[in-house]
């Protein structure tokens, strides 16, 4: 029973995300997944937009376009020549994703090569060693940990927030712990509102300043971030 109503709820998830996200003519001309387990093959080449939703949903191969998704487990291991917008239980995103990453999901895990920016929304938000992104990351969790490199700026929320890798320009958000690691480098300034310092293991080449004051209410978080962050709360993941 319980399945049976993820499944539809996450067909109902789809289904806004698509409404909402996707371009007018987008769905005569994509390759539309919807059911249990949808799957691109790691052979398969989809020279169109990819609309995926059910419990587990898989792309393997190439997508020219950009890739829709919501579900259970959303695994994308091969390479999108577009954007990934997705919303589930768990989203991991490795490979190479040739545009921008908006993202939700009770687990997100990206360890893609990245060439646009990155939105990210959870109750754990990981970016791994493998993890290259050109241009900024939004992170909004509980847990945030960054092991990859970020090209310009990162801007987040959250409990606990750790930078292990190097980030081209500056860090801003609110945090209630920011940890620099001992791989931490920030070419530019931290600038954080907190009740606490932060942990600096690592570099930082400007400054460090902190405020008491909430810094964080006016930053964008990218196109269609608002939109994942309630489809997010409504269905508890």
């Amino acid at each position: 029973m319980k399945s049976k109503l993820l499944t539809g709820a996450t067909t109902l998830l789809a289904l806004a995300v698509f409404a909402v996200m996707a371009p007018p003519s987008a769905g005569a001309l994509g390759r539309i997944e919807v059911g249990d387990a949808g799957y691109i093959k790691a052979n398969e080449t989809v020279d169109s937009n990819a609309f995926m939703a059910g419990n587990t949903e898989r792309v393997e191969g190439t997508v020219n376009g950009d890739v829709y998704c919501a579900g259970q487990d959303l695994i994308i291991n091969g390479t999108v020549n577009g954007d990934v917008m997705c919303a589930g239980a768990s989203v991991t995103i490795n490979g190479k994703v040739t545009g921008d990453v908006r993202v939700a999901g009770n687990t997100v895990t990206i360890g893609a090569e990245v060439g646009g920016s990155v939105t990210a929304f959870g109750a754990t938000v990981t970016l791994e060693t493998s993890a290259k992104i050109a241009r900024d990351v939004v992170a909004a969790s509980e847990t945030v940990l960054v092991n990859g490199s970020i090209g310009r700026d990162f801007v987040g929320g959250g409990s606990s927030v750790t930078l292990n890798g190097p980030i081209g320009r500056d860090v801003e958000g609110e945090y209630e712990k920011l940890t620099i690691g001992s791989d931490g480098v920030v070419n530019g300034v931290v600038y954080y509102a907190s009740q606490a310092d932060a942990i600096i293991n690592g570099k930082v080449s400007v400054e460090v300043k902190r405020t008491d004051s909430k810094i964080y209410e006016g930053r964008k978080a990218g196109p269609g971030a608002g939109f994942f962050m309630g489809v997010f709360m409504i269905l508890g993941w």
